[in-house]
């Protein structure tokens, strides 16, 4: 039987909020496509939780703080749903513990918040739209229904305001106090005795009219706000605000003033306490005449300095803003005050600096960016990184240890630091590194294999070229182009690379220094490029004209015209005998590659060829074509119909393993399906994998 599985996945998706969780020292959690990963550090191994369903999306997941239960928060066609994973057992068999849902009558598309109790002893969900309810289980060990709601509560939201910034929290030290922040929202909530009910007091009315954008709770009795326009409040449990900072400021200085502001007597008591954290105070007068409303319409509003994410550590704070930046923090022995220590600054927004300071020395031409080798020696992965703008950290979390911090970003990258390696001299540095392969911002245009070597080569609308080694799971080469690439093949030794852009065609060698130019000729709108299986060839298309180059030195051998439309793709027989054209009109010709004799050529009539793939015997190919069937090609004689035996099969492209002479079906709704041929053309052995990707297979 054909029988396969996910050996591994490259990719990350970030851009949800608090979605990087760690497990213990050498496991962390975090969301793929269409999967939640468990990757082991060490071993540099996945264990999968795939989301089962075609439709299903990943809206958030919780692990609660004994590290038994993994939640997560999945939709499907607006259908919500909860599931709990047991994680206390084996990692590689994860079981699973429970399906939480809601019941019809209950009207909410979403799933925007879960979040365990610290004691474990509590699960609190929050649904929004168009009903927004809180739901909240106990968590009843030794029993077999370990989940029983025990609380349900309506919730009116204010929809005038966008984004809502939802998010809640349990009181670390009382389970039976909640917090539910938002834009221009602050509500506190009561768990008694089974029933959820709103605690009202009018100190919070005031948070109100604010844009909250982020909580924590940094011991129980005070909870620390992050805000749009870059300030971070303190309040006390009565609602009362004990400190106030302004990370604007701190930025503007260039880290050398910080913020605080104090209430009342203390205002005047404030003094510099070191150059490290010296600490620039508002006067007294400026404050009391200022009040929440004023401060969030004033000129310290700044989207680029918006709080997206706050995370307390044993040690302090760690707090990421809207234009890429990490703001460490300690706090003192009562826990209140803050004290700044350094900034740590995305590769993305040093470049960003560096080409408006460029910008503004030499106004009159373009910015040239210096080499990032000379910028980020410590790693050059980021060497041929070019601007990105609006990059944001969504995600943070400490490793149990807090040696490391992780940290997520809208670009579906995953940074690290380690703090061992961190000079304490510098109060601003860049020392992230890739904690992951990251992924292509976006989708994939197309992806070629090596043949001899365990390569893959992918290239996507975000103009970058990866290069992904399949032995050991990690990615050797990120380099990002001025335009965009659109096609291209691999060298059967791995060391060419052939890329189309949409006036050139570029010849690249790939060795341990990255990308060297090689060759380039000026040919625009190419359609299909592809290398001989023995390399020695190189064979182009483009409008009506095939031309094929001697990979020696690349001088072009024969061109041919074909009075018919252009070219839509080529396929090398296995032992380089012949080659295969398609073209618009739908002809197939075979072409001698030596002398450029057409051999023959076949029309189809009724329908398009999308994909071609041969068997390595070279007398058959299989055809996808434009009613999505897949077709048996007796070379140039004649085709007939294969039956899919999957209903739900809606055929993208194609692949064949010559060794065990299975057909593998890539699909519109991302599944992988598989059978193996007879030689009577009888389906046998069929096989799927399911949801493999969130859309559908290309190559």
């Amino acid at each position: 039987m054909c029988s396969f599985s996910i050996k591994h996945l490259f990719g990350i998706k970030t851009s949800l909020s608090n979605s990087l969780i760690y497990l213990n020292e050498y496991c962390y959690i975090y969301p793929s496509y269409r999967n939640v990963i468990l990757y082991n550090i060490d071993y540099k191994c996945q264990y999968l939780i795939n989301y089962e369903n075609e439709f299903d999306k990943l809206e958030c997941l919780s692990l609660s703080l004994n590290k038994e239960y993994l939640a997560i928060g999945l939709n499907q066609l607006n259908k919500c749903r909860i599931i709990i994973y047991n994680l206390k057992d084996n990692l590689k068999s994860l079981i699973k513990e429970k399906n939480l849902l809601l019941k019809q009558s209950i009207n909410c598309n979403h799933i925007i918040s879960i979040i365990f109790s610290n004691n474990s002893k509590y699960l609190l969900a929050l649904y929004g739209e168009p009903d927004y309810i809180l739901v909240c289980w106990s968590i009843q060990r030794n029993s077999i229904q370990q989940f029983k709601s025990i609380g349900i509560l309506s919730i009116h939201i204010n929809h005038s305001y966008n984004p809502l910034n939802l998010q809640i929290t349990f009181n670390p030290n009382d389970s039976s106090q909640i917090i539910l922040t938002g834009n221009h929202i602050f509500e506190k909530y009561r768990l008694n005795n089974g029933r959820l009910s709103q605690y009202k007091q009018e100190e919070f009315e005031q948070y109100q009219s604010i844009n909250i954008t982020c909580h924590c709770w940094i011991n129980e009795n005070h909870i620390l706000l992050g805000l749009d326009y870059g300030f971070i409040y303190i309040i006390n449990k009565h609602g009362q605000i004990i400190q106030k900072y302004n990370l604007t400021k701190l930025d503007e200085s260039n880290n050398n003033s910080f913020v605080n502001i104090k209430n009342g007597e203390n205002l005047s008591k404030m003094q510099s306490i070191s150059k490290l954290s010296s600490r620039l105070i508002l006067n007294k007068k400026s404050l009391s005449t200022t009040n929440l409303d004023q401060y969030s319409n004033s000129t310290f509003h700044n989207n680029q300095n918006q709080i997206i994410c706050l995370l307390p550590f044993s040690r302090g704070l760690f707090v990421s803003t809207a234009n890429g930046c990490i703001f460490m923090f300690e706090r003192s022995e009562n826990n209140i005050d803050l004290t700044y220590l350094r900034k740590f600054i995305l590769p993305s927004s040093l470049i960003n600096n560096l080409f408006h300071q460029n910008l503004r020395r030499n106004p009159t031409k373009s910015a040239p960016i210096r080499s990032m080798e000379n910028i980020f020696l410590s790693d050059l992965s980021f060497k041929n990184q070019r601007s990105i703008t609006n990059e944001i950290i969504h995600s943070l979390a400490t490793s149990p240890n807090e040696e490391i911090l992780l940290a997520a970003t809208n670009y579906n990258h995953l940074y690290e630091i380690t703090f061992s390696k961190m000079d304490y001299r510098k109060k601003e540095e860049n020392i992230f590194t890739y904690a992951l392969n990251n992924s292509h911002n976006g989708s994939i245009t197309t992806g070629a294999l090596c043949i001899r070597k365990s390569l893959l080569f992918t290239i996507g609308i975000d103009h970058y070229l990866k290069i992904w080694n399949l032995q050991t799971n990690t990615q050797e080469l990120n380099h990002q182009f001025d335009n965009e690439p659109l096609l291209l093949s691999v060298h059967p030794s791995g060391y060419f690379v052939c890329i189309s852009f949409s006036n050139i065609l570029i010849i690249y060698t790939y060795t341990i220094d990255g990308l060297i130019l090689f060759k380039q000729f000026q040919i625009s709108h190419i359609e299909c490029i592809e290398y001989s299986n023995e390399g020695h060839i190189l064979a182009v298309g483009y409008s009506n004209i095939l031309q094929f180059y001697n990979h020696k030195n690349y001088d072009e051998i024969i061109s041919e015209r074909i009075n018919e439309k252009k070219f839509r793709l080529i396929r090398w027989a296995h032992d380089d005998s012949f080659l295969l054209s398609i073209d618009f009109n739908d002809f197939i010709i075979q072409w001698n590659p030596y002398t450029g004799q057409r051999l023959s050529q076949y029309r189809i009539e009724d329908f398009s060829i999308e994909d071609l793939i041969l068997t390595s015997d070279n007398k058959l190919a299989y055809l996808l074509t434009s009613d999505k069937k897949i077709k048996e090609f007796v070379l140039m004689t004649n085709i007939r119909d294969i039956n899919i035996p999957f209903n739900d099969c809606i055929p993208t492209t194609l692949a064949i393993n010559n060794k065990t002479r299975s057909l593998f079906i890539g699909s519109q709704n991302g599944s992988i399906y598989s059978f193996k041929l007879t030689q009577t053309s009888s389906v046998i052995d069929t096989n799927h994998l399911n949801y493999v990707h969130q859309g559908a297979i290309k190559k």
